[in-house]
């Protein structure tokens, strides 16, 4: 289910416009305190979807029960700190996913614009590395 919500299902919900929140690429990608980092939308995002609700609930169940737990204070300690980083971990995963999704459709869009005349160059990192460690291995 955890691989099912995070690698298939943004792919079919997020797109530039959409009543949910989470999925709407143009309020997500927004960063409402700053005016140049803010686009606006022509609709309101008041929908959920039942998936990215349950992710919330389960999240706040879990450190609800965290609370409530019978241990030692250094142990619940301990548990809550386990928990807020893999929350925060989810959220970092959601956003790494969402801004991946935005460059691929941007990267899309400038193929669509290509004719006989212009070239698409891409520069990653990724590459080189991996080029230099092929050319290490080869010597």
């Amino acid at each position: 289910m955890v691989l099912l919500f995070f690698f298939i299902l943004p792919k079919v919900h997020v797109s530039t416009s959409s009543s949910v929140s989470d999925h709407c690429r143009t309020y997500a990608l927004s960063y409402l305190t700053d005016k140049d980092y803010t686009s606006t939308c022509d609709h309101s995002h008041e929908d959920r979807l039942d998936r990215c609700v349950r992710l919330a609930s389960v999240v706040g169940e879990i450190e609800d029960a965290l609370q409530e737990a019978e241990c030692p204070s250094d142990t619940r300690e301990e548990l809550v700190f386990i928990a807020s980083q893999a929350k925060k971990h989810i959220n970092s995963w959601k956003s790494h996913l969402l801004r991946s999704l935005n460059q691929d459709e941007c990267r899309l869009d400038i193929i669509k614009e290509l004719d006989e005349t212009s070239v698409l160059l891409v520069l990653d990192w990724g590459y080189e590395i991996s080029s230099k460690e092929i050319s290490r291995k080869s010597v």
